[in-house]
């Protein structure tokens, strides 16, 4: 699927939720192939990750967990620990709603 920036815009980047019980989990593809050529994929991804924190912080989620999951974090991680992602986050953060 794909967000709606606060403009109507699609947001071309791909996402999406799946069940990781008790919570969900919002996965966002990654950004790659020719960044100006003809098969960029999901160009707009870092307006999606700052697009779905905000949106998420506005319903009071709770951030439980963040991986970066990709071809060289599964290899120097499945090295080290056995994982095949890297963990960004080591505790629950509470998303707050912008002041602004």
């Amino acid at each position: 699927m794909f967000a709606f920036s606060d403009e109507g815009v699609v947001v071309d980047a791909e996402f999406f939720v799946e069940s990781d019980a008790p919570w969900l989990a919002v996965i966002l593809e990654s950004r790659g192939g020719a960044v100006n050529g003809a098969l960029p994929r999901n160009p707009d991804y870092t307006i999606a990750m700052e697009l779905l924190l905000a949106r998420l912080a506005t319903l009071g989620s709770e951030l439980v967990d963040a991986f970066v999951d990709s071809s060289t974090t599964a290899v120097s991680r499945i090295l080290l620990v056995g994982s095949s992602r890297a963990r960004c986050i080591s505790m629950a953060v509470r998303t707050l709603p912008s002041s602004a």
